[in-house]
């Protein structure tokens, strides 16, 4: 990429430490100005075939130009530790080929655009110590990056950061009701009391019952010798019947 330092004045006047892309879609000769030092400096070259930018720690100040995302082929941007301001530009997804994306250390506001999520070959991204703000989202891309890529902005909110947004309903244990009525811990324990109650109520019928009967055949004579008559009736009936089948 060539460079010329510009030693006339021009109708655009640059602060210093600044970057500028120009205006509209890029033409055959694409250039961006450069103001480092007190120099003007003009980079000449297809600006489209740009793979890497890297303008960390330089004291740069204003916005990001939007123009940065025409940078079709760009695959790593690195202007972090700077004093950038404004938002991160809304059409940032359109950098397709984009790897790697550093913004960290400066001053950027506002909410982190959408269309980052639709960079799919996103494989590192620090947004972390500037002032944005908002929701961060959770689609696609955006899903594969941990909380150390937003921290240090104060205003943004929800996973993977562990402070929730304004309106995020807090997780609540559903109240038990049935048909509109609570039931606390109280409620619970006398289920289970009535539900104890009522297995011990059935044993010890079963067992008054049993030996009620039991005991009365044992402690009665009489009765104790009908019983076992009427059984005695009952298994000679049943030889009878049973030898009877056979015989037919």
């Amino acid at each position: 990429m060539s460079t010329e330092q510009s030693s006339y004045n021009r109708e655009l006047f640059l602060p210093v430490n600044t970057l500028m892309m120009p205006a509209g879609s890029f033409d055959s000769l694409e250039s961006a100005y450069f103001m480092w030092k007190g120099n003007e400096v003009k980079y000449t070259s297809r600006l489209g075939l740009v793979k890497l930018i890297d303008f960390s720690d330089n004291s740069l100040v204003g916005e990001i130009p939007t123009n940065i995302t025409k940078l079709a082929g760009l695959v790593a941007f690195n202007i972090s530790s700077n004093n950038l301001v404004g938002p991160i530009p809304q059409h940032i997804g359109e950098l397709k080929s984009l790897n790697f994306l550093d913004l960290s250390r400066n001053h950027l506001s506002g909410g982190i655009p959408a269309s980052l999520c639709n960079l799919n070959g996103l494989g590192v991204l620090n947004l972390s110590y500037n002032n944005l703000s908002g929701r961060i989202p959770r689609d696609n891309q955006c899903l594969t990056f941990e909380g150390h890529a937003y921290i240090g902005n104060v205003g943004l909110c929800g996973p993977p950061l562990n402070n929730s947004c304004p309106g995020d309903e807090s997780i609540q244990h559903p109240d038990p009701r049935v048909d509109g009525e609570e039931f606390d811990d109280d409620d619970d324990d006398d289920d289970r009391f009535i539900t104890r109650g009522f297995y011990i109520a059935l044993a010890l019928g079963f067992i008054i019952g049993f030996w009620g009967i039991y005991g009365t055949v044992l402690l009665n004579r009489t009765f104790r010798h009908a019983i076992f008559n009427t059984i005695g009736d009952l298994i000679g009936l049943s030889k009878a019947c049973f030898w009877r089948h056979i015989q037919n």
